[in-house]
């Protein structure tokens, strides 16, 4: 499971991962998460593409792992998924990692969050629980549905 810029690996206790083939500079685009499968229901394999969308990513986006301190950012792409940016300079043999809340306005995910980061905040949070500071940090990469403020009945904070 790989293309020409990313590969899907074992990473000790985490599962399986992707990791970087090659290096990136800031804001090149490391791989796109495209839709293989779309529900309105969340699962803990699904990414949240509008407040009742959401879509099983076709490999290898699909074992995209979280981090509080992520190397990719994300942008709504045109074409119904996601293109994730490097967020600073990786390297080849780099885990390439997102956070969760950037396109999840809720988490599924129970548990401890297993990323390691210096700046991990102990779980994994949805964009509904985050800090103005941390909405601050993702400026406008975030997915397009959280930039507004009501969708279909559901509140949403408003965020530009």
């Amino acid at each position: 499971m790989s293309n020409r810029s990313v590969t899907v690996q074992r990473l000790g206790g985490k599962g399986r991962g992707v990791v970087a083939l090659r290096a990136f500079a800031l804001g090149d685009r490391v791989l796109r998460a495209e839709p293989a499968e779309v529900s309105a229901e969340r699962t803990t394999h699904t990414i949240q593409w509008d407040w009742h969308v959401h879509f099983v990513p076709a490999e290898p986006a699909t074992y995209l792992n979280h981090c509080c301190d992520p190397n990719l950012n994300v942008r709504s792409s045109a074409e119904g998924g996601y293109d994730f940016l490097a967020r600073r300079a990786i390297a080849a043999g780099d885990e390439v990692t997102f956070d969760y809340g950037t396109t999840e306005y809720e988490i599924v995910t129970e548990g401890p969050c297993l990323c390691g980061a210096a700046a991990c905040t102990g779980r994994m949070l949805g964009f509904k629980d985050w800090s103005p500071e941390r909405k601050a940090r993702y400026g406008v990469f975030v997915a397009d549905y959280l930039k507004t403020s009501v969708r279909s009945g559901r509140s949403g904070p408003t965020y530009e």
